[in-house]
């Protein structure tokens, strides 16, 4: 499996112009391997070719999220992604530009431990969360 070269060719942390050398696409896979083996990345396809990573682990992503919700009284309605990642309520959070693939898993991850449901909108920003006491 190849992972994107688009991905690959861009990312500074794989690859060195001045000395013109890369990581190979099999260090590559096993970087990302790796990294989604700890939490920090998860392959968005079965042929791993594309992967959302992030600087912190999905979980705590999603406590980061519950903990917002809890501490904004959020569990009476449904939140889209949009307003998470973009909205004027959250510009001060720490989550505000999350990539919507982290932020997607991170409420998956929510989800199973019964804190949150994802409810499928028309696209993925309408896509929304609905918060539940735990």
């Amino acid at each position: 499996a190849r992972v994107q070269r688009r991905v690959h060719g861009r990312c500074s942390a794989f690859c060195n112009a001045e000395i013109t050398r890369k990581l190979s696409p099999r260090s590559l896979h096993a970087v990302v391997n790796e990294m989604c083996a700890q939490g920090y990345g998860k392959w968005q396809d079965d042929e791993h070719t594309v992967c959302s990573v992030s600087w912190k682990t999905f979980r705590e992503w999603a406590n980061i999220l519950y903990k917002w919700a809890v501490d904004n009284d959020q569990f009476r309605g449904i939140s889209t992604l949009y307003e998470l990642h973009s909205g004027d309520d959250t510009r001060d959070e720490e989550f505000y530009g999350l990539d919507v693939g982290v932020l997607r898993t991170a409420i998956e991850i929510m989800a199973d431990q019964g804190k949150a449901q994802l409810i499928k909108g028309e696209s993925a920003d309408e896509d929304g969360v609905k918060f539940y006491e735990a």
